[in-house]
């Protein structure tokens, strides 16, 4: 599946709006297939501490609004 970068870049404000401390390291979303389908991964240029709070959240908050902006 092709990410649409101008979706992925609305998805992305939206969710740095509610996470904004997430930007410094980067996040993009990529495409992964998997054995059936496949799945939206958020990556970094730089890896958030593991212990950073609301990293799963914000993970979330990007990739759902990505696939509600792009009707998947």
């Amino acid at each position: 599946m092709e990410i649409d970068p101008d979706l992925a870049g609305q998805a992305l404000e939206q969710a740095l709006a509610q996470f904004p401390q997430f930007q410094q390291y980067g996040p993009k979303l990529e495409w992964r297939a998997l054995m059936q389908g496949g799945a939206f991964v958020v990556s970094y240029e730089e890896h958030p501490p593991r212990e950073m709070p609301n990293t799963w959240d914000f993970q979330n908050a990007f990739a759902k609004g990505y696939k509600r902006l792009a009707g998947v």
